[in-house]
Order: structure tokens, then sequence, then C-alpha cells
């Protein structure tokens, strides 16, 4: 409860006041001055009760965000994962697959080249025709290096993109 001003009512003796305001004044006074102290402390402890409320409120809501964005984020982590992982596995079964068509392709020039060796057997023309299936399987290979450096290329960007969506 309110604290009194003035507790002790012994300083009120007639005989120590000098000034025209009587002992009812006086008592009046103290009254009232013990009145205007217990309503600053309600309203006091009122406003308090509410800022920590207002607070308390604010602290949910902030914490209520917070969880939001984090499962958010994790969502958004997952689907990039998940979107890296295909894009890494298509491009692992684009290399083999340019590789297998190679090497048949590869295998079907020969082929082609020993057909012909073998109904056009002249020595001549089987330098020719060796000359320009090295020439082409030359080519080929070449092509193959380029291709497989493009996918080397690729698969290292994909896994640099998928590393830096871990370090969000």
């Amino acid at each position: 409860m309110a604290s009194s001003l003035i507790d002790d009512e012994s300083d009120l003796d007639e005989e120590s006041t000098n000034n025209p305001m009587t002992r009812t004044d006086y008592k009046a006074l103290i009254r009232k001055m013990n009145m205007l102290v217990y309503q600053t402390e309600l309203f006091s402890n009122s406003k308090l009760q509410h800022m920590m409320t207002i607070n308390e409120s604010t602290v949910k809501t902030l914490l209520f965000e917070s969880k939001r964005l984090s499962e958010e984020n994790e969502k958004i982590m997952h689907d990039t994962t998940t979107k890296v992982d295909a894009v890494l596995n298509e491009v692992k079964e684009l290399k083999t697959s340019v590789l297998s068509d190679s090497t048949t392709h590869n295998q079907n020039l020969i082929d082609g080249v020993n057909n012909f060796v073998l109904h056009y057997g002249t020595e001549a023309k089987m330098v020719d025709i060796i000359t320009r299936k090295d020439t082409k399987i030359t080519s080929l290979k070449e092509d193959l290096v380029a291709v497989r450096n493009e996918l080397v290329k690729k698969e290292d960007e994909l896994l640099l993109r998928k590393g830096n969506n871990f370090e969000i």
C-alpha cells in the first residue's frame, strides 16, 4: 500500500507550530499528500504493467517471425539442394551419354573403313582412307576433349553454386 509521507503526528503539537494552520488543517494536508503518493504509486505500477505487456507482446511477435523466417530459409535450402542435385545428375547422365555416343561413333567409323578396304582393297586407296580416318578420329577426339572440358566446367560451376547455397 502507499507509504505515508508523515507517519509521526508528534510534530503536530500546537506549541511547535507558529503558523496560522490548525492541527486539523495539517491532518487534512497529510491525508491529501498520502492520497497523492498512493495514486502516484498506482499510476506507476499500472504504467509499468502496461509497458511489460507491450514488451512481452513484441518479444512473442519477434520470436514468431524469426521462427517463420528460419523455416522458410530451411525450405529454400532444401529446394535449392534438390534442384542442384537434379542438375548434377543430368550433367553426369549427359557426360555418360556423350562418351558412349563417341565410342559408338568411333567404332562405326572403323567398321566402315574396314568394309571399304574389303571391297576396294588397293593399297593407295587404303592409305588415303586410313589418313582420312586418322584425321577424322583426331578431330573427333578433339571434339570429345572439348565436350569433356565443357562438362567438367559445368559440373564445377554447379558444385560451386551448391556450395554457395549451403553457406547462406
